[in-house]
């Protein structure tokens, strides 16, 4: 099992263990995510198949997750320094049975069932009190990490909140505090009524490029509506969102030259039912939080300042990766 170490300078969790990242590179000849190949993964959690039988999406266990479902959190400490056992969820969400497709090309009824499949898994572990976090995320590109071009994306259940989710929970709690209103909500109507940044909109949705970009065409995906967690969002807006996606996903893959390379995450709320949490904690959690969908491409490699300090650097302002997406037109 990997062990969870916690840094004392920042309170960042580590993952340390020496099989992470060690996974063989997959060819279409071997992928272990096409049909025919099902024998190669852990038996799925969950799938949905078509009328004639075949599957669409599966998930499953990682073969070699980073975390692992099973055992005690035990939690230990040495002075300063705070490590547990690296217990949590490492799924995969195998999101099509074709292996050379990515979920721009993908029918926007295709990419509904795989946001239902992310929606049942949250909800699912959210049961589990030993998480306090359920991570989605998708990588395209090699530069990502990917180990195989067939179209996947992950799920990590955590025992913590991981530090960019705790920086938004504090940002956008305190200025709950302050105002009394979201900030996301309150960030969405100022773009649409400057309209410098809002790449496209919906009835539903707004994909905005975030006025600090900390990389180029970095995107935002917004719900109009409020709401705080994504696995409650209902069939007609999580259609709405598949339909939006699939362009915006078309959009960036023009924008690249060579490969597309981009993360794409789910922020939604933590578990509220985590053994961890306390009553104060969440209490304003419904009001607070405004789930989103984060894309962050990636163009050039990451500098040294970046490594070092933390300080992004962003070579095409917001206002005109908007422009240029804007001017992308897509089937």
């Amino acid at each position: 099992m990997n062990q969870l170490r916690k840094n004392p300078l920042n309170g960042e969790w580590v993952i340390i263990g020496d099989k992470i990242g060690g996974k063989t590179k997959f060819s279409y000849q071997n992928c272990p995510f096409c049909p025919g190949q099902e024998e190669q993964t852990p038996p799925p959690i969950y799938q949905f198949c078509k009328p004639d039988g075949c599957w669409q999406v599966r998930v499953v266990p990682d073969k070699y997750p980073v975390m692992r479902i099973e055992g005690d959190l035990t939690k230990a400490g040495q002075g300063v320094l705070d490590w547990m056992n690296g217990i949590g969820a490492h799924e995969i969400i195998i999101e099509s049975p074709e292996h050379a497709s990515s979920m721009a090309g993908l029918a926007p009824e295709h990419i509904e069932t795989i946001l239902q499949a992310w929606q049942y898994r949250i909800s699912d572990l959210k049961k589990d009190p030993r998480f306090q976090y359920i991570l989605i995320f998708q990588n395209q590109g090699s530069q990502t990490g990917v180990f195989t071009t067939h179209p996947y994306s992950q799920l990590l259940a955590t025992p913590f909140i991981p530090t960019m989710v705790k920086n938004e929970l504090k940002s956008l709690k305190a200025y709950y505090e302050r105002k009394e209103r979201c900030l996301l909500c309150d960030l969405l109507k100022q773009e649409l009524s400057l309209d410098k940044r809002v790449v496209l909109s919906d009835q539903d949705f707004v994909v905005i490029a975030p006025f600090a970009s900390a990389c180029s065409y970095e995107l935002l995906i917004l719900p109009r509506h409020h709401q705080y967690r994504f696995e409650l969002e209902n069939d007609s807006t999580i259609k709405n969102l598949a339909a939006i996606l699939k362009i915006i996903l078309q959009k960036l893959e023009k924008v690249f030259i060579a490969e597309p390379a981009f993360t794409l995450t789910v922020l939604t709320s933590p578990n509220e039912s985590c053994e961890e949490a306390n009553a104060d904690q969440w209490k304003t959690i419904k009001e607070d939080f405004h789930w989103h969908i984060k894309i962050t491409p990636l163009l050039t490699n990451v500098s040294g300042l970046e490594r070092g300090s933390g300080i992004h650097t962003n070579t095409i302002s917001p206002e005109d990766a908007t422009i240029r997406l804007k001017d992308i037109i897509v089937e």
